[in-house]
């Protein structure tokens, strides 16, 4: 059964993780901390690199994810091969940025429907939640269905998505409970020492570093965490097929034994 605390394992379990994500982290970051000291420039060099990057960042997850549900031997994967890792964060930008939109569109618009109508604040963000959490559910099954085979199409599939996309979003609400205590806990304490040690001193970019290091081992849990659902279902579903393809054979043979018997009266 999917867990947090499995996810969790099995991420910091893998051979040389903390090596592996703080070298991701290292390579994203320096371009993200030029655009966050430059905000408004969208298209400077610094930008445009920090996007390439943050593709190559997103693919990187998404083949971590691939290899835990086609159960490869390596489950964060080097960085040998980086066109490999790009082209899957490229493949999901058409798999999943649609949804995202989406989310955001939708958000907004109920947030501005709350505001506009004199709704109570508490309301308001209430059913944008709900609403969102559903449509997390969605694309959560869509990642799944994309890193399965890193085939872009395959993340509409709409029949896979509303047979499993219950199941997501009932084991989103422990997820980001647990995500929540384990923010509290461990990366909060950590976050607020690396703020009051490099923020405001001249080391912001150690502290963007810090950040986008908790921000990627995040990423992976919840990565790791749907695609261990994702198998679930995946066995569920096989099970059932099967269940209904033996059914029908014992319905064939069943029909065949009467036809035969009813054959012999006459």
């Amino acid at each position: 059964m999917a867990s947090v605390i499995d996810a969790f394992r099995t991420v910091l379990g893998t051979r040389h993780s903390f090596l592996k994500i703080a070298t991701l982290s290292v390579i994203v970051s320096y371009p993200v901390y030029q655009v966050l000291m430059n905000l408004g420039d969208w298209f400077s060099t610094w930008a445009i690199v920090a996007y390439a990057l943050l593709v190559f960042y997103f693919g990187y997850l998404f083949v971590a994810a691939h290899n835990l549900i086609n159960e490869e031997d390596i489950l964060l994967p080097g960085f040998l091969n980086p066109f490999k890792i790009f082209f899957v964060g490229v493949g999901s930008l058409f798999a999943l940025v649609p949804m995202a939109a989406l989310m955001s569109y939708v958000g907004y618009c109920l947030y501005m429907i709350g505001v506009n109508k004199g709704l109570p604040m508490s309301g308001t963000i209430t059913l944008v939640s709900i609403v969102e959490l559903i449509l997390w559910g969605f694309l959560a099954v869509q990642m799944t269905l994309y890193v399965n085979k890193y085939n872009p199409l395959h993340s509409y599939k709409l029949i896979s998505l509303f047979k499993t996309f219950g199941s997501f979003v009932g084991k989103t609400i422990p997820l980001f409970l647990m995500l929540a205590i384990i923010s509290a806990v461990i990366f909060y304490p950590f976050g607020y020492l690396a703020h009051m040690m490099f923020y405001g001193n001249g080391y912001e970019y150690i502290f963007v570093l810090v950040v986008i290091f908790f921000v990627t081992l995040s990423l992976l849990i919840i990565t790791q965490y749907y695609s261990q659902m994702f198998m679930e279902n995946m066995v569920l579903c096989r099970k059932v097929e099967y269940e209904d393809d033996a059914g029908k054979i014992m319905d064939q043979e069943l029909l065949m034994d009467k036809d035969d018997r009813d054959y012999g009266k006459y």
